[in-house]
């Protein structure tokens, strides 16, 4: 591996209580992560069981991102994920290459 990244994406986002598609299907994808920045409500990822199939996130279930900095990186998962908040206005932020 010659050590230069390509292509890095850093963009920012809101999840709310109502269950969202925050990252599509990326079949290039060599690692992600999505951290909570909001100061007190948690974000739940979702993760799609099948390619092309849009996952729906779910309070309580699935991955917890704690707030403050809560984090979830793979270097496996190219589908697509969801996000729910317990709350409106919740940002988060994803890198991705």
């Amino acid at each position: 591996m010659s050590g230069v990244v390509a292509a890095i994406r850093s963009t920012t986002g809101t999840a709310t209580g109502t269950s969202s598609v925050m990252v599509a299907q990326n079949v290039g994808r060599r690692e992600i992560t999505i951290v909570n920045d909001h100061a007190t409500q948690v974000i739940y990822l979702q993760l799609a069981t099948k390619r092309d199939v849009a996952p729906t996130a779910v309070v309580g279930e699935g991955i917890r991102l704690n707030a403050a900095g809560g984090s979830w990186t793979s270097n496996e998962w190219d589908g697509a994920i969801a996000a729910i908040a317990t709350g409106a206005g919740t940002v988060y932020t994803i890198v991705e290459f």
